[in-house]
This record gives structure tokens, C-alpha cells and sequence, in this order.
């Protein structure tokens, strides 16, 4: 097959391809003394919190999402569909638009962690509750949130 001269596309003038620019310096760390590796020095304090059931890491998730953007949450809280969310606002008579205004004022906070003592502490004050049908700050036994946790080492 025979092909015309006009036929072969030609290069455009212009600037010439050019190769990426040299990587920078790679930055290694200086070796420390021989024998030395980094990281923290001496005994660590391993840092438990605890055995959470999936039920209570889930709301320490609620509590941290709240955290990082409170005015989002004060909407999802007011936009809810969820019936027995719905039936809680009804009987105790929540106010939406307050609600979402009281959450609006919230600053962003950081998140928080389990912690095995206050865990303890919680579960033994809940199981107050359930066991003498009750619901309140103060333990059966006039016990306030104070002593509960420091009775568990906090």
C-alpha cells in the first residue's frame, strides 16, 4: 500500500518534552549510639479500657461523632425518623428547634477513650438500677458518682 506524503502527520513545533525534575534530597535521620533504638525509653504503662460490648462502644462513637461536629448532630438528633427516638421526644416534650439551637453553641471537642474504672463503675451503678427498678444519679446505697468511682481506683 502506497501512502501519500500529506498523509504522515508531522511533529508541531514547539517546545521539546522535557524529563520530570530530579526527586529532592531524600532526609534520613542521624544514627544514633550504637546499640540505641528509637522510640520511648523504659518501662511503658499499658493503658487498658476495659472489655466494652459492642452496645457500649457504639455509643461512645455516638458520643464522639457528637463531639467533632456538634451542630451536625443537633440536626440528625432533630431530623430523626426513629420512632422510639420519636416517642422519648413526645413524653418527655423536647423542643427541636432548641435542641438544634443548644447544640449549635457546643465547641468541637476531642474524642474520648474507654476507660476499664469508670467502665466498672458504670456497669455497677447500672446494675443498681435494673436490680431495684430506679432511675437516678445516686446510688440505693446513697452513693454519688463521685464515691462510685473512686470506690474503682479512678
Amino acid at each position: 500500500m502506497l501512502v501519500q506524503a500529506q498523509d504522515i502527520p508531522v511533529a508541531q513545533a514547539g517546545p521539546a518534552p522535557q524529563a520530570p525534575p530530579p526527586a529532592p534530597p531524600s532526609e534520613v535521620r542521624a544514627p544514633g549510639p550504637k546499640g540505641s533504638t528509637p522510640g520511648p525509653t523504659g518501662p511503658g504503662t499499658l493503658y487498658s479500657i476495659g472489655q466494652p460490648t459492642d452496645e457500649e462502644q457504639l455509643y461512645l462513637e455516638y458520643i464522639n461523632r457528637s463531639r467533632a461536629n456538634p451542630p451536625a448532630e443537633g440536626v440528625r438528633l432533630a431530623t430523626t425518623t426513629d420512632p422510639d427516638v420519636l416517642s422519648a421526644y413526645s413524653y418527655f416534650s423536647v423542643d427541636l428547634s432548641l435542641l438544634q439551637s443548644e447544640f449549635n453553641t457546643n465547641p468541637v471537642a476531642p474524642p474520648l477513650a474507654m476507660n476499664a474504672k469508670l467502665l466498672a463503675s458504670a456497669r455497677l451503678h447500672s446494675g443498681d438500677m435494673l436490680t431495684n427498678d430506679f432511675q437516678g444519679h445516686n446510688g440505693t446505697d446513697g452513693s454519688t458518682f463521685d464515691q462510685r468511682i473512686t470506690a474503682q481506683g479512678y
